[in-house]
């Protein structure tokens, strides 16, 4: 199953527009989705944020929703970062050594900013080394 077909399975029965508002895109964007245009990392971290495996997303592999475990944030972190493939991981360390420092813990507003910015700067290097 590509990932086109997995956004559309994630959508179900909700409309383009529904579907939009709940991850802050635009319809246009998620019907691009499900035609095969990658996925921006900003749509990626909204359903990371709903518990949707983003490893499953990209790949197929693993389960559709991460299981809730009491561990910390980034335990759970460099957890999912394990499942994923060794290129998607090299492209995540390229983009982590190139960001700014993270902002101290319990900064959680600084810090989910920062990951804003490394998933932005992972989608760039994820399109240069795919060629998309």
């Amino acid at each position: 199953m590509s990932v086109a077909k997995r956004i559309a399975l994630l959508r179900g029965q909700k409309t383009l527009t529904q579907f939009a508002r709940e991850h802050q895109t635009t319809p246009q964007n998620i019907h691009r989705y499900e035609k095969g245009r990658p996925p921006s990392a900003n749509f990626l971290t909204s359903l990371a944020y709903r518990g949707i495996n983003i490893n499953w997303v990209l790949t197929g592999e693993g389960a559709i929703y991460v299981k809730k475990q009491k561990a910390s944030s980034t335990a759970l972190l460099s957890s999912e970062l394990e499942q994923l493939p060794e290129e998607f991981r090299e492209a995540l360390r390229v983009t982590v050594r190139e960001a700014d420092q993270p902002p101290p813990p319990g900064r959680k507003l600084h810090l989910t900013l920062w990951c804003h910015k490394v998933l932005r700067k992972a989608q760039d290097e994820i399109d240069r080394l795919f060629g998309t």
